[in-house]
């Protein structure tokens, strides 16, 4: 749609007609400012795509490239061997 309406906006020029009231310039407009919208969250994301392209061609596995996943806590490495081993009990 905002590809069209730009095309649309340079036929009006190419032809010498007036746009200032034209609804194509609403609409682009309307277009212009959901791009600056978005323009933070693709700049946010455009990292985390980078860094799946580049896990992608190495071949290594989404959990291995996930700086996140491999930090996060261990509780299983809380236990003790007493806390492992449920089927002993301790004495009384």
């Amino acid at each position: 749609s905002y590809c069209t309406n730009i095309a649309f906006y340079l036929l009006l020029k190419a032809n010498g007609r007036t746009v200032r009231d034209h609804p194509v310039i609403a609409s682009l407009l309307r277009h212009r400012v959901l791009i600056d919208r978005l323009a933070p969250l693709d700049k946010k994301m455009r990292y985390r795509v980078q860094k799946l392209l580049r896990t992608a061609a190495d071949g290594a596995s989404a959990a291995e490239a996930d700086d996140e996943m491999r930090l996060r806590p261990n509780p299983a490495a809380l236990l003790t061997e007493a806390d492992a081993d449920p089927g002993e009990e301790a004495d009384s």
